[in-house]
């Protein structure tokens, strides 16, 4: 058999081994990729300094998922060939799929050189660099692609996916426009056009866009699963149902999907189904405290002391470009008044030194900067922090836990205020202990809670907790604390109802 094989490679002819490499060709654009190959191994192995059959194998093997096979093929090609731009831009490819970035921006750079607007390879240049997080230089690869190319729809996608990272939220959906008004069928486009849209709280055009994307590509999972999501938020709970279901025929495997579906349910009443997507969401990977803290809502499962860390930064990050509108301007948020206010009432008589826990984009400092002499904040969320740090009213801000920083000491303050920090908190009694060692004796804690008429504390169908008067009172006084003042308020209005508080004023017992 092996013989035979060696005969026929000895007798090819010349026209012969290129009709053999246009029909691999053909083979290779149809998706028969196997026999597409062996026609190109016929050939290379007859004659291995055959251009055309080494780019097509590494074309192949590229495809095919085994890049390093594809670089030793370019690279054969590009020796054979070195003034040719496609075989660098290719290999430079290879090279990026097989982890060698600096040596596949060198082989892009080459095919630049040899041909300054060859608008693919600045395009291959700039998804590397976007890669590697070097998010300038990758936004001029991709100017100069559509600038070599105007019509190059994918690198206009690509531009507004990296303008959206940098929050550069407007200009990326004009460069999805772009894209779109190219390629009017681009789905992709739509799906990130309408990430940029929810973003900026443009949910129902958000919605359109997820709409789009689905109906020119019914295969986009990811359109599927933000299109649920954002009918989840608008409150279209069966119509999200259906379209975390069509996400998962896609992909039965992905945990997201299961606990966005789980979720669903949960607010449709449908307790027992949502149970068994929880309980898939986390044989796929789900985190098991964030499944627990999920089924607990529903008294599934005992209730769990805290919110988990990864849930409110996740939360948090995302909303902290719209916080302060949302919360002042629809909420009518009047915490930080609130705190503020006893704060003025029951503060020791110096200029003081305030920690600002769960401080947020810095709305109660706002209010309490005028009684210090400083003014630390921390909190969980990165992008609530910078947020804050505008503001220029904080001595200093720490990403942090609240128990992690409190636990760390170092210093003592006169004034600790929390604002909605703890309806991402059940059991109090260990913060609780934490501020009090974080006090001077003469100091004040200021915070608020939502008000619960159950004894203790209660995890709430929205996720947060609630607290009741009784429940404060007793653990203030387990934990070293004199009360100066608990008091009834209204927090804010949420889905045109009022959002019943409590705002207390504790003081370290002598």
């Amino acid at each position: 058999m092996s013989k035979h094989r060696t005969e026929k490679h000895m007798s090819l002819k010349p026209a012969t081994m290129d009709e053999q490499i246009a029909q691999a060709w053909m083979l290779q654009r149809q998706g028969r990729l196997q026999q597409a190959e062996d026609l190109a191994e016929q050939v290379y192995r007859h004659k291995p300094e055959d251009f055309d059959a080494l780019r097509l194998l590494g074309a192949i093997t590229r495809q095919t998922q085994r890049p390093e096979r594809a670089v030793e093929m370019f690279t054969k090609a590009a020796a054979i060939r070195p003034d040719f731009a496609p075989v660098h831009n290719a290999l430079g490819a290879a090279l990026a799929a097989a982890k060698r970035p600096e040596e596949a921006l060198a082989s892009f750079d080459r095919a630049i050189a040899l041909e300054k607007d060859f608008a693919e390879a600045h395009f291959n240049r700039g998804v590397l660099l976007q890669e590697l997080t070097r998010h300038q230089d990758a936004l001029r690869s991709y100017d100069r692609a559509i600038a070599a190319n105007p019509r190059l729809a994918k690198a206009y996608n690509n531009r507004g996916v990296l303008l959206a990272h940098l929050r550069r939220l407007q200009e990326a959906i004009a460069s999805y426009d772009n894209a779109i008004a190219i390629a009017p069928d681009y789905s992709e486009a739509y799906y990130n056009r309408g990430i940029a849209l929810e973003s900026l709280g443009r949910y129902q055009q958000a919605l359109d866009n997820y709409d789009r994307a689905v109906l020119l590509k019914p295969s986009n999972f990811d359109a599927w699963v933000y299109r649920a999501n954002i009918l989840l938020n608008l409150n279209r709970g069966e119509e999200a149902v259906i379209s975390y279901s069509r996400a998962l025929e896609l992909n039965p495997h992905h945990a997201n999907a299961w606990l966005g579906r789980a979720t669903a349910r949960c607010e449709l009443g449908r307790i027992d189904e949502a149970a068994r997507d929880y309980r898939e969401a986390l044989k796929f990977g789900s985190d098991p405290e964030l499944i627990r803290y999920e089924l607990a809502k529903f008294g599934l499962v005992e209730i769990p002391p805290v919110v988990p860390t990864s849930l409110v930064v996740g939360l948090f990050d995302r909303f902290a470009d719209r916080f302060d509108e949302h919360l002042v301007g629809k909420l009518n948020y009047r915490t930080p008044i609130e705190l503020a206010r006893l704060v003025e009432l029951y503060r020791p008589p110096k200029p003081l030194d305030i920690l600002d826990l769960g401080c947020g984009t810095g709305l109660v400092g706002f209010y309490v900067k005028q009684f210090a002499s400083t003014l630390t904040g921390v909190d969980l969320s990165p992008n609530m922090l910078q947020k804050a740090e505008q503001r220029g009213i904080y001595d200093q801000l720490a990403c942090s836990e609240l128990a992690a920083f409190l636990s760390a000491g170092g210093r003592q303050y006169d004034v600790v205020v929390a604002a909605d920090v703890f309806v991402y908190v059940g059991d109090l009694a260990h913060v609780f202990q934490l501020v009090r060692h974080a006090l001077n004796d003469n100091g004040i804690f200021c915070l608020s809670v939502e008000s619960s008429k159950e004894a203790g504390f209660a995890l709430q169908l929205n996720g947060r907790y609630a607290h009741s008067r009784e429940y404060l009172v007793a653990i203030a006084e387990t934990c070293g604390f004199a009360i100066e003042a608990i008091e009834a308020c209204v927090l804010r209005r949420e889905m045109q109802n009022d959002v019943p508080g409590l705002v207390a004023a504790l003081r370290p017992k002598p």
